[in-house]
């Protein structure tokens, strides 16, 4: 019989840090779904503007070309204020760009607001992993990373079934600004989480530790080398 994985004396039992990586992981669906949102929003938006199908594809253009930039420079922002304050920022802005863009009324303001959406939502992915990193135990690092990643499969199911309740009721203009403010109040129960929950202690004894973790863009070889369930940025437990 194969015994479970050893925990090691500074980690927390799986079933223990379970809650706290199921919050991490609505974060990412939040994350996710600020991304492709606008997919079952395209029909409307191209009638309501008058855009070209080209027009309006070019709306994931934007948004992939802010996640870029900000994935690969998001190691500079979560070294000087924390992953904790990191992931808030990401999903406060997705919220707030979102409300954002359902005022927009042209391509050009969607454009620019679109790439600024995929500044935000870039943020959050290294802070994410280092989190999970931290807060899983190595014998547990797989399982762990498997639930987090869970949030973009459930995603691709929720938001097409979301966005058809909310176009049913809702202009799509609304509907983005419902959903901004769902994403802000989520980032601001993550905030006010209770001292003594395993996340916040995570977050908040990880904060130095991981600061430097991706720096600088070549360390996308880092975050491969967390989801892949390598232990380099962990400290030995037994030092």
């Amino acid at each position: 019989m194969n015994s479970a994985p050893a925990v090691p004396g500074d980690y927390q039992s799986f079933k223990t840090v379970l809650p706290g990586l199921l919050y991490l992981a609505v974060i990412f669906l939040t994350n996710f779904f600020s991304r492709i949102i606008f997919a079952p929003f395209l029909p409307v938006i191209e009638g309501e503007l008058g855009l070209s199908h080209a027009g309006s594809g070019s709306f994931f253009l934007f948004i992939s070309a802010g996640y870029f930039i900000s994935i690969l420079s998001s190691g500079f922002v979560s070294s000087r204020i924390s992953h904790k304050t990191t992931i808030i920022v990401s999903t406060i802005g997705n919220g707030v760009f979102l409300c954002l863009l359902s005022f927009c009324g042209s391509l050009l303001s969607l454009r620019l607001g679109l790439l600024c959406l995929g500044l935000s939502a870039g943020l959050y992915l290294p802070s994410g992993l280092s989190a999970v990193s931290r807060l899983v135990s190595p014998g547990y690092l797989a399982r762990g990373m498997a639930i987090h990643e869970l949030a973009p499969n459930i995603g691709f199911i929720l938001v097409p079934m979301i966005s058809a309740i909310l176009l049913r009721h809702l202009s799509w203009s609304r509907s983005l600004l419902v959903t901004g403010g769902m994403f802000i109040w989520t980032a601001s129960r993550f905030y006010f989480l209770q001292e003594n929950t395993v996340l916040q202690t995570v977050l908040a004894d990880g904060a130095h530790v991981y600061a430097g973790n991706f720096r600088y863009p070549w360390n996308l070889y880092d975050a491969a080398a967390v989801s892949g369930g390598r232990s380099r940025y962990r400290p030995d437990p037994g030092q």
